[in-house]
C-alpha cells in the first residue's frame, strides 16, 4: 500500500461538499466536542472544516500523537480559513514524517516532555507497545490493565507503576487517575487505549 502525498491527500479534499447533515457539538465543561458517535458515518476532515469555519478564534488547537493525517488536515483547513494551527505533541528527538508536514506548512507544534504517561489496556498489544516505546523516551509510565499479572509485569518491565482498573467503571477510572496524579503530581499523556 502506498500512503499518498500531503499534496494528493489535500487535493482530494480541497474541493470537497459535504452530502451530510452538520455535526452534532455540544459543549462540555468548557470546551466544544464533536460527538462523531452520534452521527454513525463522517469524515474527521468535515468536522474540522466545521469547526475551524464556526470558530471566531484566531488559533486553534489540538493534540495528537507521532502519526496520522488529522493534524495535516487541521493545519490545511485552519490555513484555508486564515487562522492558526497550534498542536500539543509529545516530544520526540526528531519529528516524524507527519510532525514534519504540519511544521512545513505552518502549524505550531508545542513538544511535551514524556513526563508522565497513563496507557489503558497496557497489559498486552498496543498499550504494551506504546508503554514500552515511550518509556524507552523518558516517559515515566502508568501501565492500566484489569490483568493484575500482565500489568505488574509490564510496569516493572518500563519502571513504572500498575493500577488495576476497567474503564467501563467510573470509580475505577477516577482512582486510576488520583493513583497517577498522587504518584508523580502530573499527568501529561492519557493514551486512552482500552
Amino acid at each position: 500500500m502506498n500512503l499518498l502525498s500531503p499534496e494528493d491527500y489535500l487535493d482530494i479534499i480541497k474541493e470537497w461538499v459535504d452530502p451530510y447533515p452538520s455535526p452534532v457539538v455540544e459543549e462540555y465543561e468548557g470546551f466544544h466536542v464533536v460527538r462523531d458517535d452520534k452521527l454513525g458515518y463522517g469524515s474527521k476532515a468535515r468536522f474540522i472544516d466545521y469547526l475551524v469555519s464556526k470558530e471566531g478564534n484566531e488559533w486553534v488547537f489540538g493534540g495528537a500523537n507521532k502519526v496520522g493525517w488529522g493534524p495535516i488536515s487541521l493545519t490545511h483547513v485552519c490555513n484555508k480559513y486564515n487562522k492558526r494551527a497550534t498542536f500539543f505533541m509529545a516530544k520526540r528527538a526528531v519529528p516524524t514524517w507527519h510532525q514534519q508536514q504540519v511544521l512545513d506548512m505552518g502549524g505550531t507544534i508545542h513538544w511535551v516532555a514524556n513526563g508522565m504517561l497513563n496507557v489503558t489496556g497496557a497489559g498486552s498489544g498496543i498499550g504494551y507497545a506504546a508503554s514500552v516505546r515511550l518509556a524507552a523516551e523518558g516517559a515515566k509510565v502508568v501501565v492500566v490493565d484489569t490483568n493484575e499479572i500482565a500489568g505488574n509485569k509490564v510496569a516493572t518491565e518500563v519502571g513504572g507503576i500498575f493500577v488495576k482498573a476497567d474503564v467501563t467503571n467510573e470509580a475505577q477510572v477516577a482512582n486510576m487517575y488520583k493513583v497517577a496524579f498522587d504518584t508523580y503530581n502530573r499527568i501529561d499523556i492519557a493514551f486512552n487505549n482500552a
